[in-house]
């Protein structure tokens, strides 16, 4: 591999999440746009993990992903119903209602889209090396 096609492969990997897009039944629109979260501070990585419970391999808390959502949302529009104005991105929001007031769908497929970007941040359990793929350190005994 070239020194060309290294920086290609390495820039196409770090490019952020993508610009999530979704339609109601109605065919109303909405969507939104994301900072990158190579550009999180240690600060909000702590933030975002203060959040996280002991939930036993179950699904991620509604606190981690209401941070996620105020740290990475960038701008958006959501088709909300009666007409009634998108409202201001989460990071703006401070009564910390906006995510309560979207409709329900855009929420959890704004969730689904962004939650694979933040794997990194989980913390790792004890026998976990950090290395992909690989098996868990022996049991110390």
């Amino acid at each position: 591999m070239s020194d060309d096609e290294y920086e290609d492969a390495v820039t196409e990997e770090v490019t952020g999440i993508p610009e999530f897009k979704w339609r109601n039944a109605r065919g109303e629109e909405g969507w939104a746009t994301f900072n990158d979260p190579d550009d999180l501070t240690g600060r909000d990585i702590r933030s975002l993990r203060n959040t996280i419970t002991d939930a036993g391999g179950g699904p991620v808390s509604n606190a981690f992903m209401a941070r996620a959502l105020q740290l990475l949302v960038a701008e958006w529009h959501v088709p909300m119903p009666n007409g009634k104005p998108s409202p201001v991105i989460p990071r703006l929001d401070r009564t910390n209602k906006v995510l309560d007031s979207v409709p329900g769908k855009f929420l959890v497929a704004l969730e689904d889209h962004v939650r694979p970007h933040l794997d990194f941040i989980k913390p790792r359990d004890e026998d976990d090396d950090g290395m992909p793929g690989s098996p868990p350190r022996p049991a110390r005994g």
